[in-house]
């Protein structure tokens, strides 16, 4: 058989072979996915919490003025992640805006494949917001709490 068609092997395979060799390949990619999205969580939570950090110092003394004239802690926490969670939300409509025909023109390069991709899977997207806007609001818990601690005082003699 091997004289007839050189590219024959030598051994036969079955089909749990095949999958398994796919699977050892799709595990390593799965890997290295898992790793670039590790790395796109955290270069979101670097992201939040630097800009909101940098917003929080340049309204210092706004902040304190607030707090001159009654603003309680608790609302001057509430300001500072509300104006960070409408900032997530727009940035979470922009993402979904760019994903959606990202993931189409994927799923049409990969139709063809072994393992083909659904365009608009909602879990996928859901899910990959909810953990963008739990890490947003991890990180923008610092800076909110560090506004808290602003000594009107001091904030407005440095001024």
């Amino acid at each position: 058989m091997k004289t007839l068609d050189p590219t024959q092997v030598d051994t036969p395979s079955t089909i749990w072979d095949f999958l398994e060799t796919n699977a050892t390949e799709m595990h390593a990619l799965a890997r290295i996915v898992l790793f670039m999205a590790g790395i796109a969580v955290i270069l979101a939570i670097t992201g939040v919490y630097a800009v909101l950090t940098f917003v929080i110092n340049r309204r210092t003394r706004e902040l304190a003025i607030q707090m001159m004239l009654g603003a309680t802690r608790e609302s001057i926490f509430r300001a500072v992640i509300k104006k960070g969670l409408q900032q997530i939300a727009i940035g979470l409509l922009c993402g979904l805006i760019l994903a959606v025909p990202a993931a189409f023109t994927f799923a049409r390069i990969t139709e063809k494949s072994t393992l083909p991709i659904h365009a608009f899977d909602v879990s996928v997207y859901c899910i990959s917001a909810f953990i963008l806007l739990v890490v947003s609001v991890c990180a923008m818990s610092l800076p909110g709490l560090r506004a808290t601690r602003v000594d009107p005082m001091q904030a407005l003699r440095n001024e």
